[in-house]
């Protein structure tokens, strides 16, 4: 017997969903240098383009200038260029590679960039390493230069806003402040700050900004899981947090997702998940695993924190990596062949970039399995489309009874379904239709697909 779900027409909140995204380091770093246009352009417009995922949001690396070659454990492409790599040099063409892949993005529609920083620049760090301090645990970034890096933040928000013309969405201080892993022995950039040195941080950002009449916000706390962004966050006091518009965070825990999410909502706060990638497993691009993993996850996020965003790690991953991280594949090693592949994961994701648009409302449904929302029709004549989402990690088909009787269908309703499995990448299946007396949908849903 099929299983009956009642979809409410009414969002919880009234959040308005502002898009799907990704960060562009490292990959933007690596694929920036490519000299086969053509291949540049095709992979630009799978990721950005209406008819590919149709990404609108990429969070901006703002680099610590690791890039110095004293950085020799760094993975390739994350010795990223600084802007400012000593305290007499300002050189704004440092980052090209990140900055060309920036641009094709805007141009192919994307709407929201966000800075973000891992480190402070390398010279005002106390040992003179972007990958973190000593001890873990410790600050790496020097006292005396508190003021200095929030000037540097607010230097380039300046930059990019009068010179450019792309005012940042907001900008992020810190990447998983709280964590201790961010030590000399690490690949990439990072920095651990407490509770207290964040509170000083974006104080100091927040302040400069408004100074320079940058009307700005200030995102974080950017931490690993939901439950260490609430630790973070019960540290600002108001002044720090009337800078920020939004709680950024990362979901590779959500346990506290709820908790995240309400005291948001209470604090007249939204939430942009701002980090989560997965793949585990050995290597094998063709595997439906690894995007029922990330469907479930996305499901997960959109009904329990109800983020205005949703934001991939790298979602270009170097090709060396025996794992499935990553929606597309490329080497990224210097000199490497200019080529890449989507794995099965770029059609998992694809099920909902391309039904999820900016301006959706996510709608309550009671099941772990399953999303829903609301989005504006496309002729703007005021009826808007419904979308559910439904995943199946079983073997076995699994039947559905969407109860939709809340909602007035207009004559001429059309029914699509598309579907990704291990044999289908997107593919438009027969209509689950025609609508049942009592308005209940009914869908079956096959083993292992979305």
């Amino acid at each position: 017997m099929a299983e009956v779900l009642l979809v409410c027409p009414y969002s919880v909140r009234n959040e308005v969903f502002e898009g799907w995204g990704t960060s562009l380091c490292w990959w933007a770093n690596v694929l920036g240098r490519w000299t086969d246009q053509e291949q540049f352009d095709r992979l630009m417009g799978l990721l950005f383009g209406e008819d590919g995922l149709g990404l609108t949001i990429v969070r901006y690396n703002i680099g610590a200038g690791s890039d110095d070659g004293r950085h020799p454990r760094f993975r390739d492409g994350a010795c990223m260029p600084c802007f400012h790599p000593a305290p007499d040099i300002w050189d704004f063409s440092r980052d090209a590679h990140q900055m060309r892949v920036l641009q094709a993005a805007l141009s192919r529609g994307v709407q929201h960039v966000q800075a973000f920083c891992n480190s402070p620049p390398v010279w005002m760090t106390s040992n003179q390493n972007a990958a973190g301090s000593m001890a873990g645990e410790e600050c790496n970034l020097a006292p005396q230069h508190f003021q200095t890096f929030a000037d540097f933040l607010v230097s380039v928000c300046r930059h990019f806003k009068e010179e450019l013309g792309i005012t940042f969405y907001s900008v992020a201080p810190f990447n998983e402040p709280l964590e201790k892993w961010w030590t000399p022995d690490n690949s990439q950039e990072g920095c651990h700050f407490s509770g207290e040195d964040q509170k000083n941080i974006v104080k100091l950002v927040g302040r400069g900004l408004r100074e320079k009449g940058l009307d700005i916000p200030v995102a974080g706390p950017e931490d690993w899981s939901t439950e260490r962004t609430l630790e973070s966050y019960a540290a600002y006091n108001d002044e720090a947090r009337g800078y920020m518009t939004h709680i950024n965070t990362h979901t590779y825990d959500r346990d506290k997702a709820f908790e995240l999410s309400h005291m948001a909502f209470m604090e007249g706060r939204h939430v942009w998940m701002s980090e989560v990638g997965m793949g585990n497993g050995k290597k094998d691009y063709g595997s439906i695993q690894p995007a029922l993993d990330l469907a479930l996850q996305i499901v997960a996020d959109l009904n329990e924190l109800l983020p205005r965003a949703w934001v991939y790690w790298q979602i270009v991953e170097d090709d060396v990596w025996d794992h499935n991280w990553g929606v597309v594949r490329c080497p990224f090693k210097a000199g490497a062949e200019q080529r890449f592949v989507l794995t099965k994961q770029y059609f998992g994701m694809a099920n909902f970039t391309r039904y999820i648009r900016p301006g959706a409302r996510v709608l309550p449904v009671e099941h772990a399995s399953v999303v829903a929302a609301l989005s504006p029709g496309p002729k703007g004549d005021g009826r808007q489309g419904l979308t559910i989402i439904v995943v199946n990690d079983t073997d076995e088909s699994v039947e559905y009874a969407f109860d939709v009787s809340a909602f007035d269908f207009h004559d001429g309703l059309r029914l699509t379904a598309v579907r990704t499995s291990q044999t289908e990448d997107l593919v438009e299946v027969p209509s689950p239709g025609p609508l049942e007396a009592g308005k209940k949908l009914p869908v079956t849903v096959p083993g292992r697909s979305i």
